[in-house]
C-alpha cells in the first residue's frame, strides 16, 4: 500500500504522457482531495464538524490544486485475495489508508471495472455518494466527479484516465 501522492509531485509523471509505472500505482480509479485537520482535543472521532469538511475538487476540475492528495485505488503489493476489491480505511491492512479519526478501520470496498461501485463496509460514521447516504454492504455505482464521503472525509472519485485528462488541461495552473 502506498501513501497518497501530492498532485504537484505527480505532474512530471502525468504530463505530457502518463508514466506506465504511475498508471500501475494509481490503479483504475483515484480519490482526490485533502484530509481535513483533526480536533486537537481528541474528540473528532465523535462527530463530523461541518466547518472542518474540506470540499474536494469538482467534476470539471475546479478546486483541483497542486496540493491535492491523490489516493490510487489499487490492490496493495503482494495481495493474494479478493483481487477485484480495493479496501479503504484507517488501518494499514487496507489497500488505501485514510489516516483520519472519522474513517473506520475498514470503511469501504471499491470494485473497479466497466462499472465502478463502492459499498460501506459497516463503518461507524457511514458513507455518502454525492450527499446520498449509502446502505452498508450494498454496492453503489460511482462515476467521475462523484463526491464520496467517508464519515466527514470527503474526496472526489475519478477514473484514472479522467484525472489524467483534467491534469493535462489544467497543468499550467497546478504547478
Amino acid at each position: 500500500m502506498g501513501g497518497p501522492h501530492v498532485l504537484r509531485h505527480l505532474l512530471p509523471r502525468l504530463v505530457p504522457a502518463l508514466d506506465p509505472a504511475l498508471a500501475a500505482e494509481l490503479g483504475l480509479g483515484v480519490l482526490v482531495g485533502r484530509l481535513p485537520p483533526e480536533d486537537a482535543d481528541g474528540w473528532s472521532f465523535r462527530t463530523a464538524s461541518v466547518d472542518r469538511v474540506l470540499l474536494p475538487p469538482q467534476a470539471d476540475g475546479s478546486g483541483l490544486s497542486g496540493d491535492s492528495q491523490v489516493f490510487g485505488l489499487c490492490k496493495a503489493a503482494g495481495a493474494r485475495t479478493q483481487l477485484d476489491v480495493v479496501t479503504v480505511g484507517r488501518s494499514r491492512s487496507n489497500d488505501v489508508m485514510l489516516n483520519h479519526a472519522l474513517v473506520s478501520k475498514l470503511h469501504a470496498r471499491f470494485r473497479l471495472g466497466d462499472t465502478c461501485t463502492v459499498e460501506d463496509a459497516g463503518s461507524s460514521n457511514g458513507m455518502q455518494v454525492d450527499g446520498n447516504i449509502i446502505t452498508p454492504d450494498v454496492p453503489t455505482p460511482v462515476f467521475d466527479g462523484n463526491m464520496v464521503s467517508f464519515g466527514g472525509v470527503v474526496l472526489t472519485f475519478f477514473r484514472r484516465a479522467t484525472l489524467c485528462a483534467l491534469v493535462m488541461r489544467l497543468a499550467p495552473r497546478l504547478h
